[in-house]
């Protein structure tokens, strides 16, 4: 019983985690099509450099990790 709970446990800090961090995602490129409709180009492009790195660092640690595991 008790490892049940410490098994849900950890499922569900693993699917907040995995949530969160698209959430982040979709929350910043959302404020760069917001600061880009307010005039504010540099923090537009600054959001929108952010959601790019990002996406490229989820990229590349999926391709090293598809390949070693």
């Amino acid at each position: 019983m008790f490892i049940s709970y410490i098994f849900c446990y950890v499922a569900s800090t693993e699917v907040v985690y995995i949530c969160f961090k698209y959430l982040f995602v979709i929350i910043i490129s959302i404020a760069s099509i917001a600061f880009r409709a307010l005039g504010n180009r540099e923090l537009s492009m600054f959001a929108s450099g952010c959601v790019c790195v990002i996406v490229a660092l989820y990229w590349i640690s999926y391709w090293v990790l598809n390949k070693k595991y």
